[in-house]
C-alpha cells in the first residue's frame, strides 16, 4: 500500500511539473508583442481625445500605464506621440466641416458644395 501511494503522489508530482512547463512554454509563445500590447491602448487615446482630454494628460497616463520595455526616453517619447498619431481622427474630405447641431449638441458632418449632411464621420 506504501508503494501504492509512493507512486501515485509521484505520478502527481510529474503531471503537475509537466503542466507548469507546457502552460509556461505555451504562455511565452502567445504572449503579445510590446507593439501590439500599446496598440491596444488606441482606442482608449481616441476616446479621452475626443472626450476633449488634453495630449499631455493623455500621455502623463500612458507614461504611468504602459510598461517601460527597456525604452530610453527619445524611444518612450516617440512610441507615445506614435500611439497619439494613430488614435488622432484622420482629416475631414475636402468640403465637409463639421457641426454642432443646436437642439441636441451633437457634432454632425456637414458639405456646404454637395449640400449633404451626415452624422458619421
Amino acid at each position: 500500500q506504501l508503494l501504492l501511494r509512493l507512486g501515485w503522489w509521484l505520478g502527481f508530482v510529474v503531471t503537475f511539473g509537466l503542466g507548469v512547463i507546457v502552460a509556461l512554454r505555451w504562455s511565452a509563445r502567445h504572449r503579445p508583442s510590446a507593439a501590439a500590447a500599446a496598440e491596444s491602448w488606441v482606442p482608449w487615446i481616441a476616446e479621452q481625445l475626443a472626450k476633449g482630454v488634453s495630449e499631455e494628460e493623455v500621455k502623463r497616463s500612458l507614461k504611468e500605464s504602459l510598461p517601460e520595455a527597456n525604452k530610453s526616453g527619445v524611444g518612450r517619447a516617440a512610441e507615445l506621440e506614435q500611439l497619439l498619431k494613430m488614435a488622432r481622427p484622420a482629416p475631414l474630405p475636402e468640403g465637409w466641416a463639421e457641426q454642432t447641431d443646436p437642439a441636441s449638441g451633437s457634432q454632425y458632418y456637414h458639405n456646404e458644395l454637395r449640400r449633404q449632411s451626415t452624422w458619421l464621420r
